[in-house]
This record gives C-alpha cells, sequence and structure tokens, in this order.
C-alpha cells in the first residue's frame, strides 16, 4: 500500500539506513513516467484514448508519440491532458506532482486562470480564448 507525503517524510527522519527506506518504500514512490501514468489515468477513468486525445486538443500523432513513451510531454502538454481527462483541480495538482512537474501556483496570473478553467470545465479551446484574451501564453 502506498504512504502518504507525510508518512514517508516521517520515516525518512527517523531511518538508519537510506537504502533499506528505499527499499521498503518503492512501491510508494512515483515513477515520474508521465505515459505510464497518463494511460493508466485513462485506463482507470475508462476513457477511450482518442476521445482524450481529441478534448486534450493536442495533434493527434504528437499525442500518440507521449502515449507510447517516445516523447516527453511539457508542462502545458499535461494540462492538456488533464483537460481530455476532465480532472478537477484538485485531480491536476495531484496528477501533476505524479508526474514531477511543477503544480499550478495561484500566486501566478497565467497558473490563476488555468485553475479558473479547471473549476469551471472549460475546453481547451475555450482557455486558450480566455488567455489570449489576458494577454498570457496560450496552449499550443
Amino acid at each position: 500500500m502506498k504512504k502518504s507525503t507525510a508518512q514517508l517524510q516521517e520515516m525518512l527522519k527517523k531511518c538508519n539506513s537510506l537504502n533499506e527506506y528505499l527499499k521498503e518504500n518503492e512501491t510508494s514512490f512515483t515513477t515520474g513516467k508521465p505515459n505510464d501514468i497518463l494511460n493508466a489515468e485513462i485506463e482507470k477513468r475508462n476513457f477511450a484514448k482518442a476521445d482524450v486525445i481529441r478534448k486534450s486538443g493536442i495533434e493527434r500523432h504528437y499525442a500518440y508519440q507521449i502515449l507510447s513513451g517516445k516523447k516527453t510531454p511539457s508542462r502545458d502538454k499535461l494540462l492538456m491532458f488533464c483537460i481530455g481527462l476532465e480532472m478537477t483541480a484538485e485531480e491536476t495538482q495531484h496528477f501533476l506532482l505524479e508526474c514531477s512537474a511543477p503544480i499550478l501556483y495561484a500566486k501566478n496570473k497565467r497558473d490563476n486562470v488555468i485553475l479558473f478553467a479547471f473549476e469551471n470545465k472549460l475546453t481547451v479551446i475555450e482557455l486558450n480564448e480566455l488567455l489570449y484574451e489576458l494577454n498570457l501564453e496560450i496552449f499550443e
């Protein structure tokens, strides 16, 4: 069973052997491989890959390269997949952490707009329109 971040931090503070700690908690660590995490999330939600890709707005060929592990997605591409997966803001933050990507930061204007999009279930197109209106970098 996976341990929480707090549990791992407490165990780390008390450990006498790093190797023993790492071995004992192997299943609690993230893989950091976005394609594995993405594919697992698609399967967990019982979505078709084609539907997720279409809703994400990512070019089909490139999206399949990400899902196969041939390409490493940028944070924006991960966020676009999150929209395609119909994630909530909270699920998105957890997903970004699992992928070892920076979470959305509420003190960053662009990140705030993106959080707003998740809270209001905007599409990638609607989010891009909002970002464009506010003179912020759009998703490409």
